[in-house]
């Protein structure tokens, strides 16, 4: 028999097979976009596609943790990949009998969803397994700027096929890529976790288990305390993030080309960001390390972004808005990697996941009220704020946007301090122990 590869060799080997799967679909999901605008036009049908791709993973979230730890994360891994590729294969027959409507695309996205839930925890699981805990940094990098480059150079990809051919080739490639991961995941062995002591305890009915993860940080004040901070700074970053176009394009008369040079600069700061991370492997002092990133993050980005006024003052904070956002998640990766014992890590993971992506909703939904209601009449000529700002800021549309970004930057600097000053999630790498990861023998 031949002997299946291990450690951070095979993780690298599956990491390999995930990138070209997040690639692919990245693909599929640009030229979906894409056949959605041009048969709908419909801005709302667009936002519905975001939503039944992200809802999944608040709803499923946790249930997915407790199959991580219940099952073969190699085997959920499998599994996840498949469901995807099935559900591509599906809108692929459709598409080719000419039938594809509106809805299957909502099908397949929420389906792509529900196989992400699955996914993500029992990735994050498997580094445990695989990586040695001077290495989760790394791993933990690698795995984002996968997501990352594949979000860049994926519409490119699919926009210059699409001048060839059609949806049909970009699904086929999709269901390649599918292939791969899957191959890649039968040529690597996944360890599973020795069941602690804990883990033995927890494992109960599927209700009492899905609480566990919430109860594991819950009665932990540094989880606790570390949790709250995160899901806070993700309801801050995404009432700013979500109207960065809107600023851009407001401010310079609708300028689509410093639209788009200003999301290259951003995708550029997250890229060498997550080179940075997977080379280095972040630092020792985990969550000091994370939250000093979040705060030059929000001095360097979107405080600094706030105060430009064209394409040119646009790009320092451009570059430093994500420039620090890949070796600050990579960073508390390794935290939880190394404080969670792994066979309860599916669990605890999933609930950490879907806690902080459930800021991602809210932060989109009162960014638009904030802009439109309050702060961009008030940066307006005429505005109350004009005569205090306007010689900052200047006046005029788009304005009260740009001050919004500074706020946010100053709540995310503000959040930082709270950090640092206490103890409980200051010196939380000291207060927990870290786990000894043992795997059941072959």
């Amino acid at each position: 028999m031949t002997k299946r590869l291990q450690g951070f060799k095979g993780f690298l080997v599956i990491w390999f097979g995930q990138f070209a799967s997040i690639f692919g679909s990245g693909m599929t999901s640009f030229t979906l976009t894409l056949w959605v605008f041009q048969e709908t036009g419909s801005p709302t049908a667009l936002a519905l596609s975001v939503f039944f791709g992200t809802l999944p993973m608040l709803v499923f979230g946790p249930l997915s943790g407790v199959l991580v730890d219940r099952w073969s994360r190699k085997s959920l891994l499998i599994a996840s990949d498949s469901l995807a590729g099935l559900a591509t294969m599906g809108l692929l027959v459709v598409y080719l009998r000419g039938e594809m409507v509106l809805w299957h695309i909502y099908l397949v996205i929420f389906i792509a969803g529900v196989a992400d839930s699955l996914q993500v925890p029992a990735f994050m699981g498997s580094i445990t397994m695989l990586v040695p805990k001077k290495h989760y940094g790394r791993a933990s990098g690698l795995y984002d700027l996968a997501a990352t480059a594949a979000s860049i150079f994926s519409p490119i990809a699919a926009a210059g096929l699409l001048a060839f051919t059609d949806l049909k080739d970009i699904l086929l490639f999709d269901l390649c890529t599918f292939g791969l991961a899957i191959l890649t995941l039968i040529l690597v062995d996944i360890p599973q976790p020795v069941e602690s002591d804990l883990g033995r305890q927890s494992k109960r009915s599927f209700r009492k288990d899905i609480a566990f993860g919430f109860k594991f940080i819950l009665n932990r004040p540094s989880l606790r305390g570390l949790q709250s901070i995160w899901m806070v700074a993700n309801l801050i970053g995404t009432t700013a993030n979500v109207l960065l176009a809107a600023l851009i394009l407001a401010r310079t008369g609708g300028d689509e080309w410093v639209l788009s040079g200003v999301q290259a600069m951003l995708s550029a700061g997250a890229v060498i960001g997550g080179v940075l991370i997977s080379i280095w492997g972040g630092p020792k002092r985990k969550v000091q390390g994370a939250l000093l990133c979040m705060g030059l993050s929000a001095i360097f980005g979107r405080i600094l972004f706030g105060f430009g006024r064209d394409f040119v003052t646009w790009i320092p904070g451009a570059l430093g808005m994500f420039l620090f956002i890949p070796i600050l998640n990579a960073t508390l990766d390794s935290f939880w990697l190394a404080k969670v014992p792994p066979d309860v890590q599916g669990r605890v993971m999933s609930v950490r996941i879907t806690a902080s992506r459930s800021m991602i909703p809210l932060g989109t939904l009162i960014a638009g009220p904030l802009a439109e209601k309050i702060f961009e009449p008030s940066m307006m000529p005429d505005g109350v704020l004009a005569p205090i700002l306007g010689n900052v800021l200047g006046t005029g549309p788009g304005v009260g946007m740009s001050l919004m970004f500074i706020l946010m930057g100053i709540l995310m600097l503000g959040l930082t301090t709270i950090g640092f000053t206490i103890p409980a999630i200051r010196d939380a790498e000291h207060l927990l122990p870290d786990i000894d990861v043992v795997a059941i023998a072959d």
